[in-house]
């Protein structure tokens, strides 16, 4: 009920903020042994083996100036060595959410910067989303770190956005220096080992043929809906014929509204945990999507582009999104897949 989900919201507040208390002593106990590295890099993250790091850690490879160190975190709390590596730092890195970094009051010689792991929010995130359970927002609130240094984003237009997004105290720490994690688009060695990895999960039947890329974002349906939840892919592998095979790269939650009958068609492969979904779109030939975030990026590949959004109208007045749809669509809007079929 709503009553007993806010109450476990409630929880969640005071455990956080329990841990937050504990986590500030520690963090003053290190700062006060130790002093900070003037060249001391710390990226604190969960997984350094993520895209918008692959850029970064080829630069940092051949750097003697910096001392980079990696701090894997997987929660809100951590022992006392990883805290005196914080407690240390001159800088330190994150590209995500780091629930530890936010109940953090760093010391002044220490910046944060903050790279981000999406380019384009469309959906709106963090702070500028408006929540229906009682203290859902001001847990968001709590767990966004708003004290950055330095946050790079892919253009001065988002600027609002990003600084909306996590509640930024200064908009003048937003930099256009480029999105980091869309460097991989442009890096041939990546490109063509997604295109390598592809090429030894795909049969034998499905290689030499034109590649379609399809990532739908879940939107919540009921019966008497107009709009279609995903595209037929049955009809659509009908209608395109063998020439074509489908990657397809549905978003979680809509694993249990999708025909089961989805995952067993001849020409539609699901490679989740096998390839990202950046990598599915470097090696597609054509995409196919409509509202997530990684669907704004493939314009940058300069390939041709389909929207599944003939409902962008419900999404903008429903989904709280920051753009209309018809400003930032990368490509034309199809209603289904007979649509989409003879346009391709």
């Amino acid at each position: 009920s709503q009553v007993s989900t806010g109450r476990k919201m409630e929880e969640k507040l005071k455990a956080y903020d329990r841990a937050a208390v504990e986590m500030q002593k520690l963090y003053e106990k290190n700062a006060a042994m130790w002093e900070v590295n003037p060249h001391r890099l710390l990226i604190l993250t969960s997984d350094y083996e993520g895209e918008e790091f692959y850029s970064l850690r080829k630069a940092l490879a051949g750097n003697r100036k910096m001392d980079v160190f990696v701090l894997r975190i997987t929660k809100n709390t951590c022992s006392d060595t990883e805290m005196q590596e914080i407690a240390t730092a001159r800088f330190i890195l994150t590209s995500s959410n780091m629930e530890l970094l936010s109940m953090l009051r760093l010391r002044k010689e220490t910046e944060a910067i903050q790279i981000m792991n999406i380019a384009f929010p469309y959906i709106k995130i963090g702070k500028s989303r408006q929540y229906k359970i009682e203290k859902e927002g001001e847990y968001t609130a709590r767990k966004l770190r708003s004290r950055y240094a330095c946050v790079p984003i892919a253009s001065y237009n988002l600027t609002k956005t990003i600084t909306e997004a996590y509640g930024l105290e200064k908009e003048a720490c937003c930099m256009a220096t480029g999105s980091c994690v869309t460097d991989v688009y442009f890096c041939p060695e990546y490109r063509k080992k997604a295109a390598d990895k592809l090429k030894k999960l795909l049969p034998k039947t499905a290689k030499k043929k034109k590649i379609i890329a399809y990532m739908p974002l879940h939107r919540y349906r009921n019966a008497g809906c107009s709009y279609l939840q995903l595209l037929d892919l049955k009809r659509l592998t009908e209608l395109l014929g063998t020439e074509y095979i489908i990657l397809f790269m549905p978003e979680g939650r809509s694993r249990k509204d999708i025909p089961e009958e989805y995952f067993r068609l001849d020409r539609v492969f699901f490679l989740e945990g096998k390839m990202t979904i950046r990598e599915q779109l470097m090696a597609a030939d054509i995409i196919v999507g409509d509202y997530r975030h990684t669907f704004f990026e493939s314009a940058l590949l300069s390939k041709p582009i389909y929207c599944t959004a003939a409902d962008y109208g419900k999404v903008e007045r429903e989904s709280q999104v920051y753009y209309p749809f018809t400003e930032v669509r990368p490509g034309p809007i199809v209603g289904d897949a007979d649509q989409l079929a003879a346009m391709i």
